[in-house]
């Protein structure tokens, strides 16, 4: 019985071991440095990023790792505070909080969302000048996927047009600049930017 009891042991180590190679394949690079440097942050790193409901218990815990890693988790507070969800009250003032320090630590994804909050005003005077200098700051971080560089591009060349709409509007550019850059963009773009403000 003892022999079957040790061997059931070696058993589960081997799966959970197993287990633990196919998770930290799925996590992105920094998060597993921190976990390699702090293996105790695994169950948290998990339970963090659990869906659909994520634990902000270990969000928080993981956000006070001092260690680039810690800037998902910092990323996850911050959409869960944006939206009010997983218990939490929706609070702008948070969600900018904790995408600030996420974005700071280089994650696009963050910089990206705080871009959204000052170009539509969330929580803040809107500001298209911060919002278009973060979506510049989304494209050239260095964890910048395909999507989120698409994304801020997008938002960035909408932007760029509006104020040009604006200029030409004051008589401070000619109409023939305005038209070729909208060459550049897509439809959709052409017309969020000339019914933005409608």
């Amino acid at each position: 019985m003892k022999r079957l009891f040790v061997i059931l042991i070696l058993i589960s180590n081997a799966a959970l071991a197993g287990t633990t190679n196919e998770i930290l394949k799925n996590l992105p690079k920094k998060v597993v440095e921190m976990i390699s440097e702090y293996p105790q942050a695994l169950q948290l790193q998990m339970d963090c990023f659990g869906y659909p409901t994520i634990n902000i218990n270990a969000c928080k815990e993981v956000a006070n790792i001092n260690h680039q890693g810690s800037m998902y988790a910092k990323h996850n507070l911050g959409f869960t505070y944006q939206n009010g969800l997983n218990g939490l009250n929706q609070s702008y003032s948070e969600a900018f909080f904790w995408y600030l320090k996420a974005s700071n630590q280089g994650l696009a994804n963050s910089s990206y969302n705080l871009g959204r909050m000052y170009e539509y005003g969330l929580g803040m005077q809107t500001s298209h000048v911060m919002a278009k200098s973060l979506y510049i700051k989304t494209m050239v971080q260095e964890d910048t996927g395909p999507a989120a560089a698409k994304e801020a591009f997008e938002r960035l060349g909408v932007l760029t047009l509006l104020a040009m709409n604006q200029k030409v509007e004051q008589g401070s550019m000619d109409e023939e600049v305005r038209f070729r850059f909208a060459k550049m963009l897509k439809p959709w773009q052409i017309d969020e930017a000339n019914t933005y403000f409608e």
